[in-house]
């Protein structure tokens, strides 16, 4: 798919936009020379502009998890206690394409029994990028209320 730029003839692909931003870069510069936001080339990148906070204003504390995608961190943000999870992107567009979704998915829902999404935020490294989503800590993991069921008993209420 080609995207069109300011000027009749500037064009350039989907394909390029993507790779630009799974690289963390927040501009494109088209063949004319105009550069444009990202966000308001690809949807999944408007809804970063949306939830995106500082990552300077997130203080670690303990890593409490670690799995396929990442790494979890119990932080500190805005003086509440969060669950950050880190994601190293390696400019593969394929994994940038899956962040944006489930950064979209958790974004829009809003309900007592799913984790809420607070934002994200971005650490850009020399070549290094990362991607921190950060949800609700839950006072529990999901392990504890599937192998104790007077856990989960409790907390519906049972």
């Amino acid at each position: 798919m080609m995207i069109r730029g300011p000027t009749q003839s500037d064009w350039i692909t989907m394909e390029r936009c993507e790779g630009e931003a799974a690289k963390g870069r927040q501009m494109i510069r088209f063949p004319s020379g105009a550069e444009v936001r990202l966000s308001k080339l690809l949807f999944e990148i408007s809804v970063l502009d949306s939830t995106e906070v500082p990552f300077e204003g997130i203080r670690f504390e303990k890593e409490i998890g670690k799995g396929g995608c990442g790494t979890v961190y119990r932080a500190l943000w805005e003086g509440k206690e969060v669950a950050v999870k880190s994601m190293q992107l390696t400019g593969n567009v394929e994994q940038f394409r899956d962040f944006c979704h489930e950064l979209s998915i958790l974004c829009e829902m809003r309900h007592p029994s799913i984790v809420a999404m607070y934002g994200f935020a971005r650490e850009a490294s020399g070549d290094q990028f990362k991607m921190h989503l950060l949800m609700e800590l839950l006072d529990e993991d999901l392990y504890h209320y599937l192998h104790d069921p007077y856990s989960l008993n409790k907390e519906l209420g049972i």
